[in-house]
C-alpha cells in the first residue's frame, strides 16, 4: 500500500471510533445540558467535564468501543481510492493538531510573557485582603496579585507559581469593595481546580478541531466554572450582590476601554456580562445536593466504562467495514467466505 493508504488504514481503526464514539457521547451529554440548564452549575460542570475527558481519552482503551471500523481484505474495487481519501482526511486532522498545538504553546510564551510584563501589587488593603480570602478559601499559599496594562479583564494563570491578574484600568476604576469581589472570583477558581479544567479544554478543542461537539462542551464547561463561582462568592459571604453585580461591570467597562493594539487575554462580553448579573439578581444559589453527586457518578459510569481496562474484541454487530484492500486468501478458505463479513 502507498503511504496515504496506510496512514488511511491506521487513522481509520485507531482515530476514527475515537471521533464517532466520543461524539455520539457528547451530543447525548449537549442534550443532557440543554435540559439541565436551570440546574445547580456543578451538575452542569461535571456532565461537561465527562464529556470532555471522553474526547481526550481514546476508545482504544476500552474493552469494547461502540464502533470498530478497519481494514479488511478483500480485493474490493476502488479500495485503494477510498484508502487514499481516508489517509488524506487523516493527514488533514493531524496537520491541524499541530498547528493547534503550536498555538498552545505560543498562548504558554504569551502568558509567561504577561506575568513578567504586569507590575506585582504592594502592601496595601487590596494585598491584605487577597491575603485573607486566601486563607479563608483554604489556600496553602496566596499567589501572587499583579497589575497589567495588557490584560483586558481579571484572570488567574500559573499552574505551579499562581498568579491573579487585574488590569490596571479596573485597578483604577472599582471601588475596594469591588477588587476585593473580583479578587475572590479568582482565588476560587484556583481553589476549585478550574486552570486544570481550563487546558482539559484547550487540549479537547485541540485534538478535535473540527468539532463543533468540543468546542460546544468546551464553552459549556466554561459557563458551569464561571457561574460556580459566581455562586461561591454570593453564597459563601465573601461579597454582596449588589457589590459583586458592580465588580463585573466595572470589569466589562475596563475591557472596552483597552486599546485595540493589545493582545487579548481575557475579557467579559457584553452578552456574558448581562447573563451572569440577571443571574445574580434572580435570587440565592441553588443548595447543594446529594443528588448532584449521585447523577454525576451514574452519568460517568455510563460514559466512561472505556478506561477501565485493556481493550477487547467489540461484538460483530458493532463493527463496521469502511474500505477494503487486495489480500489473497489463504489456503484452505474459498472466496466466498472470506466475503462474508
Amino acid at each position: 500500500m502507498s503511504f496515504l493508504e496506510s496512514f488511511g488504514a491506521w487513522w481509520t481503526a485507531a482515530v476514527l471510533p475515537w471521533a464517532v464514539e466520543s461524539t455520539l457521547v457528547g451530543v447525548l451529554l449537549l442534550a443532557a445540558l440543554r435540559a439541565l440548564r436551570r440546574r445547580p452549575p456543578g451538575l452542569r460542570l461535571g456532565l461537561a467535564t465527562l464529556g470532555l475527558v471522553k474526547l481526550v481519552l481514546p476508545p482504544f482503551l476500552a474493552p469494547a468501543a461502540l464502533l470498530s471500523f478497519g481494514v479488511a481484505g478483500g480485493g474490493a474495487s476502488g479500495a485503494p481510492a477510498a484508502g487514499t481519501w481516508l489517509g488524506a482526511v487523516g493527514l488533514l486532522h493531524a496537520s491541524g493538531v499541530l498547528v493547534a498545538g503550536a498555538i498552545l504553546a505560543q498562548r504558554l510564551r504569551e502568558l509567561a510573557w504577561l506575568r513578567r510584563e504586569a507590575r506585582r501589587v504592594g502592601e496595601g488593603p487590596l494585598a491584605a485582603a487577597a491575603s485573607l480570602l486566601a486563607g479563608r478559601l483554604g489556600l496553602r499559599r496566596c499567589p501572587e496579585l499583579l497589575v497589567s496594562d495588557t490584560v483586558r479583564g481579571p484572570c488567574v494563570t500559573g499552574l505551579v507559581r499562581p498568579a491573579v491578574i487585574l488590569p490596571a484600568r479596573l485597578a483604577a476604576r472599582a471601588t475596594d469593595d469591588e477588587l476585593r469581589a473580583l479578587v475572590a472570583h479568582e482565588l476560587l477558581h484556583l481553589r476549585r481546580g478550574d486552570l486544570w479544567l481550563g487546558w482539559l479544554r484547550a487540549v479537547a478543542v485541540a485534538l478535535w478541531w473540527p468539532s463543533p461537539v468540543a468546542r460546544a462542551l468546551a464553552r459549556c464547561q466554561e459557563d458551569a466554572a464561571e457561574e460556580r463561582c459566581d455562586d461561591a462568592v454570593i453564597g459563601g459571604g465573601l461579597a454582596a450582590t449588589a457589590v459583586y453585580a458592580r465588580g463585573l461591570a466595572s470589569a466589562a467597562a475596563a475591557a472596552l476601554d483597552r486599546p485595540p493594539a493589545a493582545p487579548a487575554v481575557a475579557a467579559l462580553g457584553a452578552t456574558e456580562l448581562e447573563r451572569r448579573i440577571r443571574r445574580l439578581a434572580s435570587g440565592p444559589p441553588p443548595a447543594r445536593s446529594w443528588r448532584t453527586a449521585a447523577a454525576l457518578l451514574v452519568a460517568a459510569a455510563l460514559v466512561l466504562p472505556s478506561i477501565a481496562a485493556g481493550r477487547g474484541a467489540p461484538a460483530p454487530w458493532t463493527t463496521l467495514i469502511v474500505f477494503t484492500h487486495p489480500d489473497p486468501a489463504p489456503p484452505g478458505h474459498d472466496h466466498h467466505h472470506r466475503h462474508g463479513h
